[in-house]
């Protein structure tokens, strides 16, 4: 069997930061995290090989979100939404202190050697100037999925669910967990991945750790998903209840907000709709979100070569105080 294994590179990454010990190298540098992500993606590929199977892994890294910052900034400036993409994991890191701001560094600083040592390695790694990892490893799905018979997306983030069809399937390698289209219908009663795009856009995501995206005040990601599996999709949901509410927006001037805020204060009650009606106010808002929770799967990538080198990625181990088997050095560099 033909495994294509797409691996979020930050995702998987951040696994060390939950590291049981600290490993330095003899010059006293902390690798830590890049042990880790050698061990996990040792570990990994042993599991997913053990059948036999082929294995083509891609480990994609975040480089920007250009695209993104320019949708979300152009409807700050028109005052749909109040701050623009991810400016809250910003705001925070400029908010850090001395101990932060250092072990940010460190993380950084690591992530960097980690990309080094995966050169020696018969894991390829992919980067777009100005897109996420998330986008990168979309792409690759739909490019590649015909040509593999399983596509295996390596990741904890639900953003990922819009991506389940056919042969692929979500990863989580550290349950040894897979979760394919069947677990939307199952989990959510949702039919196709591109509903996700809808039920991340109605829900949003807020806080420091987010992404910044805008959904509608108390709509999380359980309702969001009944919402779109009563109407099929966000224009159908709007589409619906704006035309069945016209009457009622109309008489608060055209304010679909002020209706809604009526009926929060239970001074005025729709026929239908009522609890869909917030949908509406907030058109604007989640149209903005849709554009961002939609991964950019047409991005031109391809398959990258390797140079696996047993002696090297052996002698930066050695060098490093990693301790590797020799069989665990040939997994990792035998095409």
């Amino acid at each position: 069997m033909k495994k294509l294994v797409l691996i979020d590179g930050v995702n998987f990454y951040y696994k060390g930061q939950w590291a049981a010990g600290k490993s330095y190298n003899f010059q006293g540098t902390d690798v830590t995290y890049v042990r880790c992500f050698l061990s996990n993606l040792l570990n990994m590929l042993k599991r997913l090989g053990k059948d036999g199977s082929e294995l083509t892994c891609v480990v994609c890294w975040d480089a920007g979100y250009d695209e993104r910052l320019r949708i979300s900034s152009k409807a700050v400036e028109e005052g749909i939404i109040p701050k623009a993409y991810k400016q809250d994991r910003r705001e925070a890191r400029a908010m850090q202190d001395e101990e932060d701001a250092l072990a940010a560094q460190r993380f950084v600083e690591q992530m960097k050697v980690t990309q080094e040592v995966l050169k020696h390695t018969v894991v390829g790694q992919a980067r777009i100037g100005g897109e996420e990892a998330d986008d990168l490893v979309g792409s690759y799905a739909k490019k590649y999925a015909k040509d593999f018979d399983e596509v295996l997306l390596v990741t904890t983030d639900r953003d990922y669910y819009q991506l389940l069809e056919g042969n692929v399937r979500i990863y989580n390698s550290g349950k040894n967990e897979y979760k394919d289209a069947s677990f939307l219908k199952s989990e959510y009663n949702l039919d196709s991945g591109s509903q996700w795009v809808d039920v991340g856009a109605l829900a949003g995501e807020s806080g420091a750790g987010g992404d910044t995206i805008y959904g509608v005040p108390g709509i999380g990601y359980t309702t969001a998903a009944k919402l779109i599996a009563k109407f099929g999709s966000l224009d159908n949901l709007l589409n619906t209840v704006e035309n069945a509410i016209a009457l009622d927006i109309k008489k608060f001037g055209g304010d679909a907000l002020a209706l809604c805020n009526a009926i929060k204060e239970k001074t005025y009650k729709l026929k239908t709709y009522q609890r869909e009606a917030i949908v509406v106010a907030y058109k604007k808002v989640v149209l903005v979100a849709r554009q961002l929770k939609q991964m950019r799967t047409w991005l031109p990538v391809s398959l990258p070569e390797t140079t696996p080198n047993w002696g090297a990625l052996k002698a930066w181990c050695s060098d490093n105080a990693i301790p590797m088997r020799e069989e665990d050095l040939a997994i990792l560099t035998e095409k």
